[in-house]
């Protein structure tokens, strides 16, 4: 199974992309997870850039998930006129497409009902894009076990629990399989984003000299698994 993630740093932080490729390893399903991502781009921003339409185009690929800017959300209107700017190229690429639906910041849970209306019109406008529920998740668990921290300490990227809720999300999504069991230990094999060095209020610098290994909280693990499992359908 071959992926295109094309996003921002909601989809880089703590390699995500690598965790989906050892859930894939754990239970016998080759997933090789290719990035075109860049931090702070939304996916207007992306149609117009070369390598990913070559990428789109020529890179043989099962699945490209889509992920949008997200915080702040600029508002529905501006996530379809980004898809609608790479739809012509994606529409070519013969991959199934997936919608990632994110989470609201942290200091913000009511706009999260936003972002869920914004991307369920995305899949209205395009009903064979799939929608990988990852905020719905994650708004369901900030409820239920509140003592989950899913949250970077910016309080708007993802923790590396919270980047295990996506892996798992969109590893339930593609794969069909229920995610309770996967591995809580994962050995990346390479240094991680590790996240922000905020610099001043408007710059940072970004640290990839993140952890090559992940030991998460089984107990966490277990009820993030739970929740996607019960929120996701399998394709």
């Amino acid at each position: 199974m071959k992926i295109l993630f094309i996003g921002n740093s909601h989809t880089f932080f703590n390699d995500m992309p690598e965790m989906l490729h050892l859930f894939g390893q754990a239970r016998g399903i080759d997933i090789d997870s290719v990035q075109n991502t860049a931090g702070g781009r939304g996916l207007d921003w992306q149609a117009a850039q070369f390598d990913v339409r070559y990428n789109v185009l020529f890179g043989r690929y099962d699945y490209i998930v889509l992920q949008h800017i997200a915080h702040p959300f600029p508002g529905r209107e501006n996530l379809l006129e980004g898809a609608g700017l790479l739809m012509p190229f994606l529409e070519r690429s013969g991959a199934k497409l997936v919608a990632y639906l994110p989470w609201s910041e942290k200091a913000l849970p009511e706009r999260q009902a936003e972002i869920t209306e914004a991307h369920r019109a995305l899949i209205a406008q395009y009903p064979e894009m799939l929608l990988a529920p990852v905020g719905l998740v994650w708004d369901d668990l900030r409820h239920s076990h509140p003592e989950i921290e899913l949250y970077f300490r910016d309080g708007e990227h993802a923790s590396p629990l919270g980047s295990y809720l996506i892996a798992a999300t969109i590893f339930r999504l593609l794969t069909g399989q229920r995610t309770e069991g996967l591995p809580f230990t994962l050995e990346m094999g390479r240094p991680t984003f590790a996240g922000l060095t905020f610099l001043s209020a408007t710059k940072w610098q970004q640290d990839f000299g993140g952890p090559t290994a992940y030991a998460l909280d089984p107990v966490a693990c277990l009820r993030i698994t739970q929740a996607v499992d019960r929120l996701t359908p399998g394709n």
